[in-house]
């Protein structure tokens, strides 16, 4: 519809406005770029974001002649890196892990900066070295972060096969505290954007928008089930008296 095409060609100037602004030589202001790379989502995808980043980094627009910045291209383009570093380095596992096209446009780019510049050009290969080494780091961060997260799976699986017939013998603290730290690990996980739009509601993206607060939502759910199996599949009352009580004790170990 014609409304429709108005509202894209909307969010097309807003995304044009907010990396202009952002790369401008004279530009201050530290909380643009976290503002705009947190809440892009809400009005454009990660293409079209790198894209309207790479547009600003190879070409000047009228305004930026009408205030004679072609004078301060090179400003400019450091600050394009900057904000796709910065891009790298908070959203990298949200926006480019595993994302194939996002990934070969960031290598489209860099070759593109050697193309028109020449790989003699010292400055500009310094811009494409440095875009180069965040994705290497990013990369090496997410294998080391994987291997991390099996060790603990592993770790706590053996725990679990250990004490599944101790249960009333472990102490009611150390359970709590262990019940504690896994919500926790979830919850300094999320990240601020999962929390815009409600996107933990989304049935069909959920997973993809909000893995973390879904994650810990699970937990809770899967917490409240054990608690109730492991209740009534006591094989007597004064067991099942046993449980209760000492769930309780776990709950007051909690508050």
């Amino acid at each position: 519809s014609v409304q429709h095409q108005i509202d894209q060609v909307k969010k097309a100037l807003l995304l044009q406005q907010s990396i202009w602004t952002i790369t401008h030589p004279k530009n201050i202001d530290k909380t643009s770029s976290p503002v705009l790379l947190l809440t892009y989502p809400t009005f454009t995808d990660s293409q079209e974001l790198l894209d309207a980043i790479v547009t600003r980094f190879f070409n000047l627009n009228r305004d930026d002649y009408a205030q004679r910045l072609h004078e301060c291209q090179w400003d400019i383009q450091v600050k394009c890196v900057s904000l796709l570093q910065q891009w790298m380095r908070w959203y990298w596992n949200t926006d480019f892990n595993y994302n194939t096209n996002l990934l070969e446009m960031l290598d489209e780019f860099i070759m593109r900066i050697y193309t028109r510049y020449g790989p003699d050009n010292d400055k500009y290969a310094k811009l494409a070295d440095m875009v180069q080494k965040t994705i290497t780091f990013q990369q090496t961060q997410d294998i080391e972060k994987t291997s991390q997260r099996l060790i603990k799976t592993q770790t706590f699986i053996a725990m679990v096969e250990e004490m599944k017939h101790e249960f009333q013998a472990v102490e009611n603290r150390l359970i709590a505290e262990q019940m504690t730290l896994i919500d926790f690990e979830h919850f300094q996980n999320i990240k601020p954007r999962e929390c815009l739009n409600k996107n933990w509601l989304k049935e069909e993206r959920k997973l993809e928008l909000a893995p973390n607060i879904c994650r810990m939502i699970d937990t809770i759910n899967r917490t409240f089930k054990w608690t109730q199996v492991t209740i009534l599949l006591a094989p007597d009352i004064a067991k099942r008296g046993r449980l209760i009580k000492k769930f309780l004790k776990i709950c007051r170990e909690l508050i």
